[in-house]
């Protein structure tokens, strides 16, 4: 998209849509050739967004903005929230999803915590939400995040039904289910209830 704008000698001229005088978040960087400027957050991340390539170059000396964080080998920057967060590989040498490189990571502490495994790191605010139908659908792969544990250790919630929840068994491992998930005659994780049944035991259930 293209613009005329007036010149204090009254001639009109067609510039670009990013006007280089101006720096905005989307329009911080200039490519080398002039045709084109980007956001800071899309240089060495990996994608060539400048046709000369530019925004590739040197990546070694380019120190990411907030928000994103180096690979391993210094070549790319990513999300911090991408950072061993357990899905896709972001960074091209695999570094992200590093088992021992993830150990030693830190979590964005404002927005995420560590899974049980302490490998992954998954949104907080996803931790005990009884969100998770299926057992894709889980933030942790270790499915922590809805668990005894992830409800007490990480949002400081009780697995029980003053909290509108219910633990399928004593252990900290325990799925923390919804309370109304109980007796109501579906069994397994595909409907977020307990895997192994325990929710709808039927000595229980005849006194619901």
């Amino acid at each position: 998209m293209k613009r005329w704008i007036a010149l204090h000698t009254g001639l009109l001229i067609l510039l670009p849509s990013c006007c280089w005088a101006l720096e905005t978040k989307k329009c911080s960087v200039k490519c080398e050739n002039a045709t084109r400027c980007i956001s800071a957050r899309r240089i060495c991340d990996g994608r060539q967004h400048c046709s000369d390539g530019s925004d590739e170059k040197d990546c070694l000396a380019w120190t990411c903005v907030d928000g994103m964080i180096k690979c391993l080998d210094g070549l790319q920057c990513i999300r911090t929230t991408a950072m061993c967060d357990g899905f896709r590989t972001d960074c091209a040498d695999g570094s992200d999803e590093d088992e021992h490189g993830c150990r030693l990571y830190q979590c964005p502490a404002q927005t995420h915590s560590k899974c049980n495994n302490g490998v992954q790191c998954a949104p907080r605010q996803r931790f005990c939400d009884k969100r998770a139908r299926g057992s894709s659908q889980y933030q942790c792969a270790d499915r922590s995040d809805e668990s005894v544990w992830g409800c007490s250790r990480v949002v400081g919630k009780n697995c029980s039904v003053e909290e509108g929840l219910w633990p399928c068994s004593d252990k900290e491992d325990a799925q923390c289910i919804a309370v109304e998930k109980v007796c109501d005659g579906h069994v397994g994780l595909r409907l977020n209830n307990c895997e192994g049944g325990e929710d709808e035991e039927k000595n229980m259930c005849r006194g619901v």
